[in-house]
């Protein structure tokens, strides 16, 4: 800190060395300052520079003096560009920044580093240079012409303006031994080429190239036959290493590249377009998004850290991390050079771009280029994350989306000009769709945030967003919130986070920034103590990520993935991460892990809750992402009730190259049972030589068959809805007679026509059940009872413990994820939720929002009247009562059946 408009003096006072006398040129060089800084060195102003991730050298020879020395850094903060709450506003500025910073050592909000933080957060270092030397290098690789391009950028601040320099390349295996060039000798030249209807220059057709005053680009082929290619199985590197000599052959500068040989390309003219292919072959991405872990392990000197979080990404079958909305250390990159992990590098923006900041922001975008183009590692970059339709709001002071397309041409355009083989994804999750070029992308939390982007249930039948037509497409972030370990807790949280033990009462609101207490009411029990908090979490992260991976990987266009996130950087940093700060695994990185097996079996069911004697369709697949096919794989089954196998049996099938592929359905007989019990159905893939390749099991709660008593209901409502509801329980027509009647009423007309001789049965002891109330207001109970939107939309879930004794007996997640057989998928259970006081609550949710308070809402609520009882229960019963046994065993306690 501080965030926001400030600035910061950075001051340091140091002897000059004796070294410089050797030298024709000092710089100073900075690794990152983040954001606009001016630099003073013996109160000359060195330069300047804006934007937080780029790597810059300032000139300061004729400011160094014998002696002491004093470097005066200026750093100077803004508001971003997305904007930042502050409280009552969220002011925005000028920064080119998104959501994701390095962080720092403050628990309320430095650990989640969202906050626009400040300040130089790399090396700062004086150094000697020759009166020429090699700023940058970088080796392109030509696979189709079995060559590399290496470009060197000269800079000189010699007093002759132009010079005549050759190079002597040598080129070696880094992680292996080869000789592939030693002391090829390379001196430019130029040709030069009479324009169209220009005068006649004279005949001299070549001349050596010279290096003039400033900034020198030499470009130059080599070959490179048969050469090892870099992949992530193998990441075979090279090392160029560059003599620069002067007229005389004296050496004036050296540098060592490291380069690998490959090729990452996107088909854009194919249907489907958008695939991937790492040097010919297709590749489907796999990975995670990262926030500062690896960033902090760089500033910490941990290198072996480093190392082993990557290898960690390995371990759980990934192919590439998202550098999410910022570029990162340069040797985060090399360490992915080396281990064979992927990267994509975004640039930093977030939402919405300001009208000042549109050149800039191009400018920007070819640094990110420049900072990652030596890496093989780096197969993409992309502009924005998550832009917003109508500029934000704020078209006075933001781009629309028109002038963003125009953006990303210019950007592109800058990418390519310093790099033409880059793959570049505009847009990571695109709020504002389409994107006009490259592959669309969407960010889908609906395991989390309910109904966001798609419906969860819809997600697992198969279903998308609608998007381009005739392109693959992406999920740049999903994921869902997992509370960190009790050691973590107990050895990191500051004393008025940390609960007095594992098993005393405590709540995650303590937690700066957690969600899990606001958004567990649309998933999970509320818990009571740090235990059931740490277990109820990590069960439902792992439910889902396990859920709409496997989702992901049965879509056939579905063409790159990344879990949100992977290593917590900070002790409760951004809890979505499957391994916290310690890169211990929550239970989600293990369902993950599963789910990214390269070939995969995965069983496929809506259904969760069965009768005895159902037959129930079971979906079996195998997903494979690797580039060749499989002939013969052998897949065995079994069902088993409650661990007693009942039946098997096995076949084989044929997997396409780099794709999901559907073998059938198998339909499972439920065997009949007297209790409640759990039928287990299991698959095994097994390859040619017997060996198993994956595997994977389903569990359904099979129920005993309900003998529907014969008893007499009203019911009140449309008249189809009436007699379906009827048939489904094997009721017997009834008319208003008797006053312990059982009363079922649909709807908002059926309630108001009859509210009269509803109350007037409820106080002679009848049972009134109300079902599908629309929002408003009705005059029931002690103060009315009003039914209002569910915040954030319909939900999946809601609790049972409650206390109420019409649902003692009911499991934890017995009411979530229905199957409705209308719509043949999971579908929501709840829209609407009750504000009912001096109510008894049967069923809850909760309500709230981003910035409004969270706590119980009822779904279903009781109140006692004269002898009999109201019950008014907004779950959608009558949508999911014929196939599902919790939903038809409940209507039955409702109305008092036998």
């Amino acid at each position: 800190p501080p965030l926001g408009k400030a600035a910061t003096l950075y001051r340091c006072e140091f002897e000059c060395p004796q070294w410089v006398e050797a030298h024709e040129v000092l710089t100073l060089h900075f690794g990152g300052v983040d954001y606009r800084c001016q630099v003073y060195l013996n109160g000359y102003c060195a330069g300047t520079h804006e934007g937080f991730f780029k790597q810059f050298r300032l000139d300061c020879t004729k400011a160094i003096r014998p002696g002491s020395n004093v470097l005066l850094v200026r750093v100077e903060n803004d508001y971003t560009m997305l904007g930042e709450n502050t409280g009552d506003i969220t002011p925005d500025g000028d920064k080119i920044y998104a959501a994701t910073g390095l962080g720092y050592d403050d628990p309320e909000l430095g650990w989640h580093h969202c906050p626009a933080a400040m300040g130089i957060w790399n090396f700062v270092r004086l150094e000697g240079m020759g009166r020429l030397f090699i700023d940058d290098a970088w080796v392109r690789p030509l696979l189709d012409s079995e060559e590399i391009e290496m470009l060197l950028e000269v800079e000189s601040r010699s007093s002759n303006l132009e010079e005549n320099v050759s190079f002597l390349v040598s080129i070696f295996g880094q992680n292996f031994e080869t000789v592939v060039h030693k002391d090829h000798l390379h001196q430019g030249k130029a040709e030069f080429v009479q324009g169209f209807g220009d005068l006649v220059h004279g005949h001299n057709a070549v001349f050596p190239e010279l290096m003039g005053n400033g900034r020198n680009y030499v470009r130059f082929r080599l070959p490179m036959r048969n050469p090892r290619l870099w992949s992530p199985e193998t990441p075979w590197l090279y090392q160029a290493q560059v003599r620069m000599l002067d007229a005389s052959s004296n050496i004036l500068d050296t540098k060592t590249i490291q380069f690998g040989m490959r090729s990452f390309e996107q088909d854009e003219t194919t249907i489907p377009k958008g695939k991937f292919y790492l040097n010919g072959k297709e590749i489907r991405l796999r990975g995670a998004n990262t926030m500062g872990n690896f960033e902090r392990c760089i500033m910490k000197g941990d290198f072996d850290g480093l190392r082993d979080q990557i290898l960690l990404a390995k371990l759980t079958r990934m192919n590439f991390l998202r550098m999410t909305q910022r570029p990162v250390h340069r040797e985060f990159y090399e360490y992915c050079n080396r281990l064979g992990m992927m990267t994509q590098t975004d640039l930093p923006m977030f939402s919405t771009i300001r009208r000042t900041q549109f050149n800039e922001v191009a400018r920007q975008a070819g640094c990110m280029e420049r900072h990652v183009r030596a890496h093989p590692c780096n197969i993409l970059v992309s502009f924005m994350n998550e832009p917003r339709p109508a500029a934000g709001s704020k078209p006075h002071r933001f781009i629309d989306r028109e002038e963003m397309e125009s953006l990303f041409d210019m950007s592109g355009r800058t990418v390519r000009f310093n790099n033409p083989d880059r793959v570049i994804k505009c847009v990571d999750g695109d709020y504002d769709p389409p994107a006009r070029s490259g592959m669309p992308d969407n960010h889908v939390y609906c395991g989390w945030y309910i109904g966001h982007g798609i419906d969860l249930g819809a997600l697992h039948k198969g279903h998308w967003l609608p998007l381009k037509p005739g392109w693959n497409y992406g999920c740049g972030e999903f994921g869902a919130e997992g509370l960190d370990s009790w050691e973590v807790m107990e050895n990191e949280y500051p004393l008025d986070w940390k609960p007095e033990s594992l098993d005393a009462e405590w709540s995650p609101t303590v937690i700066s920034m957690s969600q899990s207490h606001k958004f567990h009411y649309m998933w999970y029990d509320t818990c009571q103590t740090a235990r059931e908090w740490i277990e109820s979490s990590q069960k439902h992260q792992e439910w889902v990520i396990g859920l709409m991976t496997r989702a992901f990987r049965r879509m056939p266009w579905m063409n790159s993935f990344a879990v949100h996130l992977f290593i917590d950087a900070w002790p409760a940093g951004w809890m979505k991460s499957i391994m916290d700060v310690y890169c211990r695994p929550k239970k989600a990185w293990f369902a993950y892990r599963d789910a990214l097996a390269p070939v995969a079996v995965f069983l496929r069911c809506d259904r969760t809750g069965v009768w005895s004697g159902d037959s129930i369709p079971v979906e079996v697949w195998v997903c494979n992402d690797l580039p060749e096919a499989f002939s013969n794989l052998e897949l065995r089954l079994n069902v088993e009730l409650d661990g007693e196998l009942l039946a098997s049996s096995w076949t084989t099938g044929n997997v396409p190259a780099c794709q999901p592929t559907c073998l059938g359905e198998i339909s499972v007989e439920m065997p009949g049972v007297e209790n409640r019990s759990t039928v287990r159905i299991g698959v095994s893939l097994l390859d040619s030589e017997n060996e198993a390749v994956h595997e994977d099991t389903l569990e359904l709660s099979v129920f005993p068959k309900e003998v529907d008593a014969s008893a007499a209901v009203t019911v009140f409502g449309e008249a189809k809805q009436v007699q379906s509801f009827k048939d489904c329980l094997g009721l017997l027509p009834s008319n208003l007679v008797e006053p312990a009647d059982r009363i079922c009423v649909f709807g908002k007309e059926a309630l108001l026509d009859n509210i009269q001789t509803l109350r007037d049965a409820v106080k002679k002891g009848a049972t009134v059940l109300v079902l599908g109330l629309p929002p408003g207001e009705y005059p029931l109970g002690p103060a009315g009872l009003t039914v209002y939107p569910a915040g954030m939309g319909p939900r999946h879930f809601v609790s049972r413990a409650t206390g109420h004794p019409l649902v003692d007996g009911f499991q934890d997640d017995d009411f979530k994820f229905w199957y409705n057989c209308s719509l043949h998928r999971v579908s929501p259970i709840l829209h609407t939720l009750l504000d009912a006081p001096g109510w008894t609550p049967i069923l809850n949710s909760g309500d709230g929002g981003w910035t409004k308070q969270w706590d119980y809402a009822p779904a279903a609520a009781e109140f006692v009247e004269g002898t009999g009882c109201w019950r008014v229960v907004q779950i959608s019963l009558a949508e999911f009562v014929e196939s599902n046994p919790v939903a038809h065993s409940f209507v039955r306690r409702l109305l008092d059946l036998p």
